[in-house]
């Protein structure tokens, strides 16, 4: 019975023994992995801007009431042009300029209605003379260069510029002229460029 006993002991002790030795080997095939870090994010200058807006151009016999202006980089604003014949047109050229360092995409045109409102007091002309008119304004912006319109998805990339024109014009194919003025508001385009 003694035997046993010390057999049991014996048994016992290796088996804490054992069980210890595992722990060990555990603990020595573990490591800690350790990764540290910072960062900083140093934004780069978004710049998108009109630039060298030039003097009006006029084919026929169209006329300037009020010259285009450049106000604060972002506003060509003031322009009132007089178009008196088929194939009149008065245009201006200018630059849009990415002066940061953020390539840009234009995400959206929003180009206004124009309104037409006839002078007369002949209430039975004013239907006539507005839709002569609006059946014959053309009014685009364009690449200088290409000749394609401007169009949303368009490019800018850092540091690029590009030169636009706008043209408002009386179409060349025109046949009649209203019998008396019509005044035209709502010649307004906003070009929005975002990140691209």
């Amino acid at each position: 019975m003694k035997k046993k006993k010390s057999q049991k002991k014996v048994a016992v002790t290796l088996l804490v023994v054992a069980l210890l030795s595992l722990s060990v080997a555990f603990a020595a095939l573990s490591t800690t992995l350790t990764i540290n870090g910072t960062g900083l994010v140093d934004p780069d200058k978004w710049d998108v801007h009109f630039a060298n807006l030039g003097e009006a151009k006029i084919i026929g016999i169209a006329s300037i009431t009020s010259e285009a202006t450049l106000t604060d980089d972002t506003s060509i604003t003031g322009f009132d042009v007089v178009l008196r014949a088929p194939g009149d047109s008065v245009s201006y050229t200018f630059d849009v300029v990415n002066g940061g360092g953020v390539d840009a995409k234009i995400t959206d045109i929003i180009k206004a209605t124009p309104v037409f409102s006839a002078t007369t007091t002949d209430e039975s002309k004013i239907d006539a003379d507005t839709t002569i008119v609006s059946d014959n304004l053309v009014y685009t912006l364009i690449y200088t260069d290409t000749k394609e319109a401007v169009a949303i998805n368009d490019t800018l990339n850092a540091k690029e510029t590009k030169n636009l024109t706008l043209k408002v014009a009386y179409s060349e194919e025109a046949t009649s002229l209203p019998s008396s003025n019509v005044e035209i508001s709502g010649l307004d385009i906003d070009i929005v460029y975002g990140q691209n």
